[in-house]
C-alpha cells in the first residue's frame, strides 16, 4: 500500500519536473541550479524510498540519465533553454543527496518498526 502511494508521489515528481524543464522559457520554464538541485533532491528521496531495495547506484544512474535527456532536450528542442553541464553535474550531487536522505529516513523507519514490532514492510 504505502510503495504504491510512494510510486505514485515519484511519478507525479517526475511529470511536474519534466514539465517545467521542458517548456519554453518564455512560458515559465524553470531553470537555474536551485531549481535542479530542488528538483533532483526530491527525486533521490522519493527513488530511495519507492525503491527501497534496489542499489544506490542503480538509482543514480537512473537519475542521472533522466538529467542528462533533460539537459539534452533542452539543447535540441529550440525552446529557448540550453544545455548546460552544470545543471547536469547539479542533477547528480542532488540525487546523491536525496538517496542519502532517502535511506536514513528510511532506515530510521525500519529502526521504528523493528522496535515496535510491526509487520509493515518497506
Amino acid at each position: 500500500m504505502i510503495v504504491g502511494l510512494l510510486a505514485l508521489i515519484l511519478a507525479i515528481a517526475v511529470a511536474v519536473t519534466s514539465y517545467y524543464a521542458l517548456i519554453p522559457g518564455n512560458l515559465g520554464g524553470m531553470g537555474g541550479g536551485i531549481w535542479h538541485a530542488l528538483a533532483f533532491i526530491t527525486l533521490g528521496f522519493l527513488s530511495r524510498l519507492t525503491f527501497s531495495r534496489t542499489s544506490a547506484i542503480w538509482l543514480l544512474v537512473c537519475l542521472a540519465a533522466f538529467g542528462g535527456l533533460i539537459e539534452i532536450a533542452q539543447g535540441v528542442m529550440g525552446l529557448q533553454r540550453d544545455m548546460d553541464v552544470g545543471d547536469f553535474v547539479v542533477d547528480i550531487v542532488a540525487s546523491v543527496v536525496g538517496i542519502v536522505i532517502g535511506a536514513i529516513v528510511l532506515a530510521l523507519y525500519r529502526w521504528l518498526r523493528d522496535r515496535n514490532g510491526t509487520e509493515e514492510s518497506v
